[in-house]
């Protein structure tokens, strides 16, 4: 019979941040903080006309609320960048894409994981097939669940603070 061998214990944070970069997960999940922050980065007047809609090889699309704001936000369009950048901490964001459509009211900006709202959002079948894709490497299945209740929870706040 084989000896196990003694580990000292490791906080679940150090292993989700290992599992994260050994996956290469850990890039979009910095990458997907520009929703938590745009309001922040942007001001108040712009979060209210265009929202950040979708990250996709490395651009973020953006949902703004009528043609003016799409051309005001086309001279600003580096800046933002720069500055979501800069708060991420690393440079994720190459370039943003504004596309004319409908800004939902952000009532439900602080929305915590213990809302009504919150726990009654539903994820799209596409979102959760990413989900599913972005794990599939995984062999172990405790982690396996694990971090798929942690992207699905992160998806559910992202959609909940947007007013989805």
């Amino acid at each position: 019979m084989s000896e196990r061998k003694s580990h000292t214990p490791v906080h679940v944070g150090s292993l989700l941040e290992w599992v994260c970069r050994e996956f290469n997960l850990d890039t979009g999940l910095k990458a997907h903080k520009v929703y938590e922050i745009w309001d922040e980065v942007v001001g108040e007047t712009i979060a209210k006309k265009a929202r950040p809609e979708s990250i996709r090889n490395r651009v973020l699309v953006v949902t703004v609320s009528s043609s003016p704001w799409i051309q005001e936000l086309q001279f600003m369009k580096e800046m933002i960048r720069g500055k979501l950048n800069v708060r991420i901490g690393e440079n994720l964001i190459d370039d943003l894409f504004f596309q004319l459509g409908i800004i939902q009211a952000n009532k439900d900006a602080h929305a915590t994981p213990f809302s009504q709202e919150w726990h009654e959002t539903s994820l799209p079948k596409k979102e959760l097939s990413e989900v599913e894709s972005t794990l599939k490497a995984l062999k172990d299945p405790e982690l396996k669940s694990i971090l798929k209740r942690i992207l699905i929870t992160q998806k559910k706040r992202i959609r909940s603070s947007r007013g989805r």
